[in-house]
């Protein structure tokens, strides 16, 4: 299951950045999270992920953009306060991302409120609720 995902980031709906979630080793399918570090390309792609997005999706039905062997895709969270943004192989299915994005949705809503990320003092020990539900999601999905 975790081969159809790598790495994702959470961010506020005005691109502040939270957490970066990442797959650590790739045999083990052991992820782990840090703070997004400034000098990520992923800030750099943010607002034109989100405006390309937003442009072809005006054309037609689009979850995800392509950018170079990968998709990044954004599904909101928590009213739309929150940004996931996933990205992905190209090979791997729409319907199998968008699952596992909704699930982390849950995740996120089932853990935090608004008032979490509002007044968020960038203390990075707050996804530790978040990372050991991810970590118990994909153990079970790998029996």
């Amino acid at each position: 299951m975790t081969t159809i995902l790598d790495e994702f980031w959470v961010f506020s709906k005005d691109y502040t950045p939270y957490v970066y979630f990442y797959k650590e080793n790739k045999e083990k399918d052991i992820f782990k999270y840090k703070p997004i570090n400034p000098e990520l390309e992923i800030l750099q792609k943010v607002n034109s992920i989100m405006e390309s997005i937003e442009q072809e999706s005006k054309k037609k039905k689009i979850e995800y953009v392509e950018s170079g062997n990968f998709r990044y895709g954004v599904i909101q969270c928590l009213n739309n306060y929150l940004l996931i943004i996933y990205k992905f192989p190209l090979g791997v299915k729409n319907k199998n991302i968008i699952n596992i994005s909704r699930i982390f949705c849950g995740m996120i809503e089932s853990l935090y409120t608004l008032r979490d990320f509002r007044n968020w003092e960038e203390d990075i020990n707050i996804f530790d609720k978040l990372y050991k539900k991810i970590e118990l999601y994909f153990k079970m999905s790998n029996l």
